[in-house]
């Protein structure tokens, strides 16, 4: 399942794409140390952080705008808000709503916009964690929704978990940013059930649905059905630059202005009839109007518009062992989320903030 094979992070490492010409973008560096975007000269001057799971580890797993501001998900700590400087002289600055009883030892996979809110997903991963279920100082949370104007949070009364404690809600499918499909998890001592459900978030009304639904609705576009320019142009060139038939398959995660919910799409070359064989390379897309950009994992950045051919870009070298992981275009900035990964750990992490060309 694709949504497996995304949860799993930055685990998969990938072989550094064939060279290309352009230009190598410029940015300000930082490294979150202790739950803060701390600034650095460069990733040669990177704090060495202890790996831990990737489920608990501190790093940005999303990523999403509401009303002129844009927010970042800080995995175990909460939702941290960038401030974009005032001037190019000024650095960027960080707002932070935090709070470590809700998110600490949680995993935190998504944000949703709307209605001056950020519905954020959160679970308990009882085989990836550092922690026994008994040390959460709170239980059976699912959804919490931020309200950045009054900086608190409030949970999200699912009917499913009320009736049905400890269990958790390890996958979240949002169909709108008000229906939601959440698959549910019960690991005992001597069985694992999962059941899935549809959530109407206005009302909180919840039904029961097949696995097939939850699946079906999790399931990435088909990247070689006829798509809307820039995409076609992009995701084309994004398979040449990997080497075509021979190559991974390709995970599209596209954040667009304006929309709440990302898109995702998904290239499997010839003989791969499911995205979890093989290799696996995730690129993180965002698009505005006919302009889109699309990264790689190593920092290759295309750009299209308007139908016109793919211009690439590069973003800053990582050191080995790390990739970039998410992108989104803000008030003329570029900000890209990156990462330290090794299999199933997550070191250091943070964020390259660079103006958008």
């Amino acid at each position: 399942m694709a949504a497996a094979a995304l949860l799993a992070g930055g685990c998969q490492r990938r072989p550094e794409p064939a060279p290309a010409e352009g230009e190598t973008l410029g940015g300000r560096w930082f490294q979150l140390v202790g739950g803060t975007f701390d600034p650095v000269e460069s990733p040669l001057a990177l704090q060495n952080v202890e790996a831990g799971p990737w489920t608990v580890q501190a790093r940005v797993s999303d990523l999403a705008a509401l009303d002129g501001t844009l927010y970042l998900a800080v995995n175990g700590y909460g939702v941290a808000a960038l401030e974009p400087p005032r001037s190019g002289q000024e650095q960027p600055s960080f707002r932070y709503f935090y709070d470590h009883t809700l998110f600490r030892y949680r995993t935190l996979t998504s944000l949703v916009p709307a209605g001056g809110s950020l519905l954020c997903h959160l679970y308990y991963n009882a085989l990836l964690n550092v922690a026994e279920a008994d040390r959460l100082p709170v239980r059976d949370l699912c959804l919490l929704r931020l309200y950045p104007a009054e900086g608190i949070y409030q949970a999200v009364p699912v009917p499913f978990l009320i009736t049905h404690p400890g269990w958790e809600c390890v996958g979240f499918a949002p169909q709108t940013p008000e229906q939601v499909l959440l698959e549910w998890k019960y690991s005992g001592l001597s069985e694992t059930r999962f059941q899935y459900t549809r959530l109407s978030l206005p009302d909180l009304e919840e039904r029961p649905i097949e696995r097939r639904e939850f699946r079906q609705a999790s399931t990435p576009v088909p990247a070689d059905r006829r798509l809307p320019q820039p995409l076609q142009e992009v995701f084309r060139e994004a398979g040449r630059l990997e080497g075509g038939a021979g190559a991974a398959a390709l995970y599209f995660v596209v954040r667009s202005a304006g929309e709440p919910l990302p898109r995702r799409y998904a290239r499997v070359p010839p003989g791969n009839d499911r995205l979890a064989q093989g290799r696996l390379l995730t690129l993180s897309g965002f698009q505005d109007g006919e302009r889109l950009d699309l990264l790689t994992p190593e920092g290759l950045l295309l750009s299209a518009a308007g139908g016109g051919p793919a211009r690439l870009r590069r973003l800053p070298a990582l050191p080995e062992g790390f990739a970039y992981t998410g992108l989104y275009a803000f008030q003329g900035l570029l900000v890209a989320s990156w990462e330290q990964s090794d299999f199933i750990r997550t070191g250091a992490s943070g964020v390259l903030i660079s103006s958008q060309p």
